[in-house]
């Protein structure tokens, strides 16, 4: 997981597409891969590709976001 979320952060779009994919793929249904993420500080540098100018970054961490906002305690970080 640290490995993916430090690709997330690289700055290299298509390595970021990328570990988005891998992300997408884990089962975001287990509690462990979603304090992962949120302990890791994904769910801020999912949040901040929103912005990025890159549509399928914004398309994948959009898609990541939704798939795990179902979660209450994700939730409330996701949509304030």
């Amino acid at each position: 997981m640290e490995v993916l979320l430090k690709d997330l952060r690289a700055g290299d779009q298509r390595a970021t597409v990328i570990a988005i994919g891998a992300i997408k793929e884990l089962d975001l249904h287990n509690q462990a891969n979603l304090n992962a993420i949120k302990e890791l500080g994904g769910l801020e540098t999912l949040l901040n590709l929103i912005d990025t100018e890159d549509l399928a970054c914004r398309k994948a961490s959009l898609g990541v976001l939704k798939d795990i906002s179902w979660h209450g305690n994700l939730r409330c970080v996701v949509v304030p």
